[in-house]
């Protein structure tokens, strides 16, 4: 009896629970708030909560609330009008679509191919006979005869590439022999890769039809992905504000103290002018081919061939550097690609293979009818302008506009795909022949037009994208309206600016500065040598031409300001003029030879401007936030907050 009154409560309470989720939790002027959509932005948001006083939902409401606030401000300065707010709106909503779109078991089973076909790479050669997808029969039947007799000489044993160069229509086969060297997914149109990947090593193709005509493919050699890197760097920058050390004499001198013995950490920490991965001894994230912004980083790189192999110096676009390899990463795992294998997805090819698919699912749920060929009348309609990028839709009387298609119960004619044609003709890379360029663009337009009409119900029929996509919606309302209300207020407004940073001067102050010169070593009695030298009147540049040859860097000099707790300065060191002793550090040894003491005092509204700024805006958001309350009066239904926190208990 006890369990059957328990299931009885289960079956209550879960409609209980969604109807607390639905019900309005709170309204912010005119707009009303439901309990569903502040648990998501809660639950999503938790942990980027750094104040553990926030983290609860008592806490988090005074966030969500002033979140909200701002909404509404920004609704009423009529920010949501505004073109490029339109513009960037719906170009995230295109990509978000997209995913729910397709999210479906094919798209799964070509994500699934797509990740165990990214483990090998392959060596292909290929042998093409130009036809477009759109020729006369005849012409196809012509170019199909002629690729299946150079198969059968290949299939007999004759050279591949020599049949290549003799008979593969392809621009500069002659040359190359038909040679693609190494392949991957993606790198090919998906019926060239497909056939690709079912060849075994020296074996021959079935003959394969792409948009380009019709292929032979031999796969010369197979072989495992390239792994990833984990590899330590030191870079001197050789921006022109970087400081009056010549990078590459820099370099240079740090990698003769690399030779000599030091280590690689230390160097790193000590010279390196990234700053990010200094301090990690000069170690880098992770990265595989192609996914640097340095082709001239990356290919040194890939060059080393042992574990702790270090490179000589070389220049970057960045600047000076030397690599050491530390580690060699596996392949990524299936879930650690699995989203942007479903983006490329979407946006190659294999969309023809998602396209049908979406097709067949909108014929169920929606109803999708194709009524009439598109390619006659458009034939009939189209001049041979169009080839040419100059061709001009003409008005169709009703009797001339056929329907193509219908979505649902949306109809699709003729001048509208001629709309679409008009201005795709000036992007599309132009094929061959007429016929073949309006079969490309109908495909295209069909495509455009399901996935259109798809998204236009998301909102309606999927809750979970609705309310992904109105936070994006109401993200950049925030950004817009904080831009314009504070931010820029911020910085525009400098009498504001200079009255704020009068009134609160005692914040920005300067610690005590030394204006100074460093010389370091890994030898303290080089440093010892140094300081003999400075006391008997030798410059830096004396010094460090006396110890310093091409063979041997035994010093390394630096000057500049300062401030205490620098980190150039060892902890040990005081801050004084003249010259200290040889003091140590983690890394090596350091000398300082201090000019000129600056006392602590206070900054300047310029020398503090970026912290002042800063602050201020801080101070004008809290004046707007007060404003915004009294203009959007919030009410909370307790009640129905109460039961959303009972529920998460």
């Amino acid at each position: 009896m006890k369990f059957a009154l328990f299931s009885l409560s289960l079956l209550f309470f879960i409609p209980i629970c969604a109807q607390q989720e639905s019900d309005v939790l709170m309204t912010v002027g005119q707009m009303e708030i439901t309990g569903r959509e502040f648990l998501q932005v809660y639950q999503k948001n938790l942990n980027l909560v750094q104040d553990d006083q926030q983290r609860s939902m008592d806490g988090y409401m005074d966030l969500f609330v002033e979140y909200k606030l701002k909404v509404a401000e920004a609704y009423s300065m009529g920010l949501d009008t505004l073109p490029q707010y339109k513009k960037e709106f719906a170009k995230y909503e295109d990509q978000l679509a997209r995913n729910y779109i397709y999210e479906d078991k094919m798209t799964d089973e070509l994500v699934t191919e797509a990740y165990e076909r990214g483990l090998e790479e392959l060596d292909v050669d290929h042998i093409l006979m130009l036809v477009g997808m759109n020729s006369l029969p005849q012409d196809t039947l012509k170019a199909y005869n002629k690729i299946e007799s150079v198969r059968k000489k290949a299939l007999a044993g004759e050279n591949f590439t020599q049949l290549a160069k003799q008979y593969s229509e392809e621009p500069g086969a002659k040359e190359t022999g038909g040679k693609l060297g190494y392949i991957s997914v993606f790198a090919t149109v998906y019926p060239f890769e497909s056939a690709a990947y079912q060849i075994e090593v020296g074996g021959v193709s079935k003959i394969v039809r792409t948009q380009f005509g019709y292929h032979i493919l031999k796969v010369n050699d197979r072989r495992a992905k390239s792994p990833d890197l984990v590899v330590s760097h030191i870079m001197v920058s050789d921006r022109q504000d970087a400081g009056t050390v010549d990078p590459e004499q820099r370099i240079r001198e740090v990698y003769a103290q690399f030779e000599q013995g030091e280590e690689f950490e230390g160097l790193a920490r000590q010279y390196s002018e990234d700053k990010g991965s200094a301090r990690n001894g000069g170690q880098l994230r992770p990265f595989g081919r192609g996914s640097l912004r340095s082709k001239i980083f990356e290919t040194k790189a890939y060059q080393l061939s042992e574990i702790g192999a270090v490179s000589g110096p070389f220049k970057s676009e960045f600047g000076w550097h030397i690599i050491r390899l530390d580690s060699l990463i596996p392949v990524k795992t299936f879930e650690e690609q699995k989203e942007d294998i479903k983006n490329r997805i979407s946006q190659g090819n294999r969309a023809k293979v998602l396209t049908q698919n979406l097709v067949d699912r909108v014929k169920d749920q929606y109803g999708f009818q194709r009524k009439q060929s598109y390619l006659e009348p458009a034939m009939n309609w189209v001049t041979d302008s169009v080839m040419k990028r100059s061709w001009k839709a003409t008005p169709l009387i009703r009797e001339s506009d056929p329907v193509l298609f219908i979505i649902g119960d949306k109809p699709l004619r003729l001048s509208q795909y001629g709309a679409y044609l008009e201005q795709r003709q000036k992007r599309i890379k132009l094929p061959t022949q007429k016929g073949e360029l309006l079969t490309q663009v109908y495909y295209e337009f069909e495509q455009l037009e399901i996935e259109r009409f798809v998204k236009s119900r998301l909102e309606e029929d999927n809750e979970e994208y609705a309310l992904v996509v109105n936070e994006y919606r109401e993200g950049l309302l925030i950004f817009e309206v904080m831009n314009r209300s504070v931010w820029n207020e911020a910085r525009t407004d400098s009498l504001g600016l200079e009255k704020f940073f009068k009134k609160n001067k005692k914040n920005y102050r300067w610690e005590d500065r030394l204006e100074a010169e460093i010389f370091s070593a890994s030898d303290g009695t080089v440093l010892e040598e140094v300081s003999n030298r400075l006391r008997s009147g030798e410059n830096a540049e004396e010094i460090r031409a006396a110890l310093n040859n091409s063979d041997k860097v035994k010093v390394l000099y630096t000057s500049g300001v300062y401030e205490a707790g620098d980190s150039r300065l060892p902890d040990s060191y005081q801050m004084k003029e003249g010259v200290s002793s040889v003091l140590s550090t983690e890394d090596n040894f350091v000398l300082v030879v201090g000019k000129s003491v600056l006392p602590a005092g206070p900054k300047s509204l310029e020398e503090a401007r970026g912290q002042v700024l800063s602050d201020y805006q801080v101070k004008m958001e809290e004046d707007w936030m007060e404003q915004l309350r009294k203009r959007y009066p919030v009410e909370i239904d307790r009640q129905v907050f109460d039961q959303l926190k009972n529920g998460m208990n």
